[in-house]
């Protein structure tokens, strides 16, 4: 880093301090990381961050000094993946789905940490005739299996319903295609795993009524089970349930909470997400758009904050740090003037990073004690293979 740099750094952080003079002591730090990330950045595990952007992955260390650069083929000129996980096995998962001469078609990819292509398979026509991709699609992997759910029209005058394509994750082998019997489905944000089964958030009408979760196996069976309650966008699962928040879009004010769900699709606990720092009257709405689980700090909410009671309301952006033993929010804060507009957080098991447009940013909080521990996958999938079978004599 050059003088030049460090001195802008140090500058930019104490202008952020300054200007979030007001911010409670629970916030102990806004820190500056880099001025220029790409659009898409996640905080891997290990303290390295990888950036992703259609055609390109960036890897960074945990000083951000960019480590390799991949930049991915496509088979065909005018796509560019706009879906992709990190598998439980540590590779990167890119699909994009799309729609050619009739007929629907899936281009999958795997690549290494390193950027190394592993396989690609480019004409997953493993759909059938007349099955029109509708937009949406999710992708998943766990040991010896990828799967890749698409939203699909059969025709015109059809609902919508998911087709799950089921994938060898060694060799890109399409193995079976079934449609998942949830007319006119829409998958919410996120998603969790545990004891060997997906649990996607789901509605199964546009208005978002009959909610609930589909449960998925990695055996490719699965049910799903009506909540009863909104089921909303999962940030977080741990070994006794799973965390999503809610937000219900009303006249003239929204309204957000943060449920825990048990793995039977039952409510365990559910919190209103209320401000506590300003405007202490009912005038305020407040949705909240993500969150991210730390060990240290526990939930770490993302939203936007409005007053109600003018003709047109302003939304500034709100960030809360809440307790996950009793849903109590310990800290917020309203950044007004469109400060860090539509912020998104990341967070690596224990670090909170802040992205806004190309800044990256990380959040440093008091700690919280608590008991309640993210749901580790890794070691359940080597927990799964140790399996103890009886003396055969």
């Amino acid at each position: 880093m050059n003088l030049y740099s460090f001195f802008s750094r140090i500058t930019t952080f104490i202008l952020i301090v300054f200007v979030c003079g007001s911010l409670s002591a629970q916030l102990r730090s806004i820190e500056l990381l880099d001025d220029n990330i790409f659009p898409t950045v996640e905080a891997l595990p290990n303290g390295d961050h990888v950036s992703f952007r259609s055609s390109r992955i960036v890897k960074y260390d945990s000083n951000l000094n960019e480590k390799d650069l991949a930049v991915i083929p496509f088979p065909y000129d005018h796509i560019s993946y706009d879906q992709y996980t990190i598998g439980h096995d540590g590779y990167y998962y890119l699909y994009y789905g799309f729609n050619l001469m009739f007929d629907s078609v899936g281009v999958l990819m795997k690549m290494s940490s390193s950027g190394d292509i592993v396989w690609e398979n480019d004409s997953l026509k493993k759909r059938g005739q007349n099955l029109t991709f509708y937009g949406e699609s999710k992708l998943v992997q766990y040991g010896n299996d990828v799967f890749v759910f698409d939203l699909f029209r059969e025709s015109v005058t059809d609902t919508s319903r998911y087709g799950v394509t089921h994938l060898d994750a060694q060799t890109g082998e399409v193995k079976s295609f079934n449609m998942i019997d949830m007319p006119l489905s829409f998958f919410n944000s996120g998603r969790a795993f545990y004891n060997e089964k997906w649990y996607f958030p789901a509605s199964l009408d546009m208005a978002g009524g009959n909610e609930g979760m589909l449960v998925f196996d990695v055996d490719g069976s699965y049910n799903y089970k009506p909540s009863g309650f909104p089921a909303g966008s999962i940030i977080a699962t741990t070994h006794d349930g799973i965390f999503s928040i809610d937000t219900q879009y009303g006249t003239p004010k929204d309204f957000s909470q943060l449920n825990k769900v048990n793995f039977d699709v039952s409510l365990q606990n559910s919190y209103s997400l209320v401000p506590t720092n300003k405007y202490p009257n009912d005038n305020f709405s407040l949705k909240i758009n993500n969150g991210v689980f730390s060990d240290k700090y526990g939930i770490i909410l993302q939203g936007n904050y409005s007053i109600t009671d003018t003709l047109w309301p302003n939304e500034d952006p709100w960030i809360g740090q809440m307790n996950p033993e009793n849903g109590n929010i310990v800290w917020d804060t309203v950044f007004e003037n469109g400060q860090y507009d539509y912020p998104i957080l990341s967070c690596n098991g224990e670090q909170v990073f802040m992205k806004v447009v190309k800044d990256y940013y990380e959040l440093k909080f008091e700690e919280l004690n608590f008991n309640t521990v993210l749901s580790d996958d890794k070691i359940e999938e080597k927990q799964t293979e140790l399996k103890i079978y009886p003396n055969p004599t």
